[in-house]
């Protein structure tokens, strides 16, 4: 029947392999079991084929007496080596019936499998199907993707691509197959005709009608041209007339909307992307549009965002208000009275780290018992020995750099550091490197002192274990439960009693520092002004140039007398107070005072 005709009928043959796994697939033996159109069923037999041909022809004439008002029409274009985009043009005539229909879209291969000469327009490959709804008039396309495998390239003259237009399954009124309205087929070579001009397109590419800049046997007029410039847009990149930064086959031009906020012609993304323009936020958007809208800000006019700015640590920013503390300074919005650069709020509230460090390259004159020597280390000693060398510069303390410490030692003998001022400063901390060697059964310490009498040990070596350092380490400890606001720190390393057993070299140290942390300035009167930039006289506290009930909070804070000094911020404050509310100058504050206080009110 394919070869009596051609025009009008079509099959598609399922090729489950050869019998008898065919004839299993079928169920039948000789001619399967086939459907006309979805509608007419014709059950396998062993009829003689010329019988089967009569009852076949019948069918075929039942279904070709029923008229249809659909159409389709294929048409295929090349878009890689063995991949062509088939589309099918599918219409209801005026006049028709409007209607849903599920378009299928398959490859065949004619002669295939090659074993027997009737294996016809054997199925290879189907796209999805698509379900479209038209009203009578109306037209719609479905394009599917077809990659044609190596058998079907080796034999492209077998290529057909069938399509059928059927009712939708669940819409059926029962299970067998649903009513085909209408199918087509596209056979090797495919007609392409983009353009739909009549003309084949390769005809047009080789007679000159039509252009195919990148050789890729597809007209010009057909490929997208979002310039609009009547030029394939591959054809715009790969000339260099458009420039494509995402290398997605668009000009840029054609990507600007909402996309170009500094209209130099070039997408936002690839302005930050290749460096054309900064995002330092990282937020998207080249920093200058947000300066240009007043969403950002560039105070110091250095064509950086202050919010960068202050990430970047290139400005400071110590009140976290995210303006550059020198924008600030020099607008006045933030005042710094003492001229010292950092605004009056951080030198009053910013913690910042306070360092006493003595590197030991200079001698500090720390106090030393029996062989502690300020001296450059010469690697003496049993075990791991002392160190050659000192952690940094030439000289360092140790306890006998000639040797190992003494057997039997009856007391301890001290390296003492001090005294450091450490009034102001919290979580204050001992830091320095260390080189011990020291047996279990001696003791190497650390002691801490906030006057050099009373002493709080903050280490001991071990019992357990010996230490035997071949390397110079790094020792913090955590001194400020004594040290804290104290005015007079001492610090002292000692080589207590040892045994008559075993010596190791004892203790080296080097690089030592004392770390805590304060605010610059401080605000007794609490009036938000560091005090060094005002003056408190008899009963103005808060330094306003009046005696008023202003100043009353900070007497009542401070008043314990009598006969006792006050309490309020005694550690850093004790001046202050006196200085304001002792109006007898006896050192306390008192209902005495309070009667001076009270009679010196202005207003």
């Amino acid at each position: 029947m394919l070869v009596n005709f051609p025009d009008s009928f079509t099959m598609v043959q399922i090729q489950p392999g050869a019998w008898p796994a065919r004839s299993a697939f079928y169920n039948v033996l000789y001619t399967p079991t086939v459907w006309f159109d979805g509608t007419i069923e014709e059950v396998g037999a062993t009829s003689p084929w010329q019988t089967m041909y009569s009852r076949y022809l019948a069918d075929y004439n039942t279904r070709r007496a029923v008229p249809t008002d659909v159409t389709i029409s294929l048409r295929a274009v090349q878009t890689a080596a063995q991949t062509y985009q088939v589309t099918a043009h599918l219409c209801i005539e005026n006049g028709g019936a409007g209607k849903t229909m599920r378009i299928y879209i398959v490859q065949v291969l004619d002669y295939w499998p090659s074993t027997a000469t009737y294996h016809r327009n054997g199925f290879k490959q189907a796209a999805t199907t698509a379900d479209i709804t038209l009203a009578a008039g109306g037209c719609a396309d479905v394009a599917r993707s077809f990659t044609f495998d190596a058998t079907s390239w080796a034999n492209q003259e077998d290529i057909r691509i069938i399509a059928w237009a059927q009712e939708p399954q669940n819409s059926a009124s029962t299970a067998d197959p649903a009513e085909v309205y209408q199918a087509a087929v596209l056979s090797w070579p495919f007609f392409t005709d983009c353009n739909s001009n009549g003309i084949n397109d390769p005809v047009d590419i080789s007679a000159g009608t039509s252009t195919d800049c990148d050789d890729n046997g597809l007209l010009d007029e057909c490929q997208d041209d979002c310039n609009a410039n009547d030029v394939a847009d591959a054809c715009d990149i790969s000339g260099g007339t458009s420039v494509d930064c995402h290398d997605d086959g668009v000009p840029d031009e054609c990507q600007l909307q909402d996309n170009d906020c500094n209209f130099n012609a070039v997408p936002d993304d690839c302005d930050i992307e290749c460096g054309l323009s900064a995002d330092c936020n990282r937020n998207a958007l080249p920093d200058e549009c947000e300066l240009a809208a007043g969403s950002a800000s560039d105070c110091n006019l250095n064509d950086v965002l202050d919010v960068c700015d202050i990430a970047a640590a290139t400005s400071a920013d110590c009140n976290t208000n995210l303006i550059p503390d020198s924008c600030e300074l020099d607008s006045g919005l933030g005042p710094d009275c003492n001229a010292n650069g950092v605004l009056d709020w951080c030198d009053i509230n910013v913690i910042v780290p306070v360092s006493l460090y003595f590197n030991l390259d200079t001698n500090p004159g720390w106090s030393i018992e029996n062989l502690w020597r300020w001296a450059d280390p010469t690697g003496d000693g049993t075990h791991n020995h002392d160190p050659e060398d000192c952690h940094t510069g030439t000289n360092c303390y140790g306890y006998n750099y000639t040797g190992d410490y003494q057997y039997n030692m009856s007391r301890a003998y001290y390296l003492t550091a001090g005294p450091f001022d450490c009034s102001g400063l919290v979580s204050v901390e001992l830091r320095f490197w260390r080189w011990l060697g020291v047996d279990p059964a001696d003791r190497v310490s650390i002691d801490v002192s906030a006057d050099g009498v009373a002493w709080t040990n903050i280490w001991t070596n071990p019992s357990d274990v010996p230490i035997a350092e071949t390397s110079w380490s790094y020792q913090v400890y955590d001194i400020s439960a004594v040290a804290d606001g104290s005015a007079s720190v001492y610090i002292r390393w000692g080589m207590r009693p040892t045994d008559d057993a075993i010596l190791y070299p004892g203790c080296n140290i080097d690089d030592v520092e004392i770390l805590g942390s304060t605010t610059r300035s401080k605000d007794c009167n609490l009036n938000a002004r560091p005090d060094e930039c005002e003056t408190v006289t008899l009963g103005d506290f808060n330094a306003d140039g009046y005696v008023d009930a202003g100043d009353y909070t900070g007497f009542a804070q401070c008043m314990a007398g009598p006969d006792r000094p006050p309490t309020a911020h005694a550690d850093t404050c004790l001046d202050t107070y006196l200085t304001a509310f002792d109006t007898d100058g006896d050192g306390d504050v008192d209902l005495r005072d309070f009667r001076d206080f009270a009679g010196a009110f202005d207003r």
